[in-house]
């Protein structure tokens, strides 16, 4: 008897979650069940179809390339600047009920799962496997799906917008430790279209793998919700070309049109959610998401 109800119990904690059970042991992460992603860096780019599976890892360029495109990045006293260099590939967000790979190839078009459809997405179509899929975007990626983080708390933010009421939602935590060769790093920031703006969170979960033991530590904030200031109405474009938070229309920067803001994944007035993991020579990162 004893036997089938710990059968059971297992049976039950993995109907949400693709849980490893074994967790801890001295390495900085808490003990109990979790979902594991692995990020893999590697010098040649996958050519494999790596949609449609219940994978665990994503394969992105050990050293990420940018062609020049940044987000916007607007300051306290309302003036506007470029933010984050975008890299080329990126991991694409998707909301859903589960964490889930979606597409594992961080080289080729992105897609996402199966049964998703969002009015963002430019098309769904059959892959080469006869599966149906989504593009995301025409622009190279992998896609991971994960519901919106009701465990993300404002943390000094002006604003704070949580999950949308329609959004899939869960409450977890995020944490995450550099493996592989010493001497990598990657930096993980969590972005999105606010508005008709790209903008990138002012924070940023940072990996690196020194000599010794890696340990975990916590990512929730930085990869579950976008942190930045954000100007309350259109920027505006000045003869130089320059964007500045203007309110009253005067051609100057106003500060009090500004406002210090956290937003959950997937919420409020926002699209095309992505981590923008640039990579500079780290082999792996291992994620792990924990329920609360």
């Amino acid at each position: 008897m004893k036997k089938s109800f710990f059968v059971l119990s297992i049976l039950l904690l993995t109907c949400l979650y693709s849980f490893s059970v074994l967790a801890g042991k001295g390495n900085g992460a808490p003990s109990g069940p979790h979902y594991n992603l692995n990020i893999i860096g590697v010098e040649n780019p996958k050519k494999a179809d790596m949609t449609g599976s219940n994978r665990h890892t994503i394969f992105v360029p050990l050293k990420s390339t940018k062609t020049g495109n940044k987000s916007v990045k607007t300051n306290a006293d309302g003036t506007v600047e470029p933010g984050t260099a975008i890299v080329d590939s990126k991991i694409w967000l998707a909301p859903g009920d589960t964490f889930r790979v979606c597409d594992g190839n961080g080289f080729d078009e992105a897609y996402g799962c199966s049964e998703q459809f969002d009015d963002d997405w430019d098309r769904c179509e059959f892959n080469e496997n006869d599966e149906y899929v989504c593009l995301v975007t025409k622009k190279r990626g992998a896609v991971f799906e994960l519901p919106c983080n009701n465990n993300v708390v404002s943390d000094g933010a002006e604003e704070f917008i949580g999950c949308d009421a329609d959004d899939p939602q869960a409450s977890y935590s995020v944490w995450a430790r550099a493996l592989g060769k010493p001497g990598g790093q990657a930096v993980a920031t969590t972005c999105a279209t606010v508005d008709k703006d790209l903008v990138c969170s002012t924070e940023q979960a940072v990996l690196t793998r020194d000599y010794g033991k890696s340990s975990f530590t916590d990512v929730t904030q930085e990869l579950t919700s976008l942190f930045a200031y954000l100007c309350e109405v259109p920027l505006t474009e000045l003869e130089d070309g320059s964007l500045i938070c203007d309110d009253d229309g005067d051609l100057e920067a106003d500060p009090d049109a500004v406002t210090l803001t956290r937003i959950s994944l997937f919420a409020g007035d926002t699209q095309d959610w992505f981590w923008n993991y640039d990579n500079n020579g780290l082999r792996l990162a291992q994620l792990r998401f924990y329920p609360e």
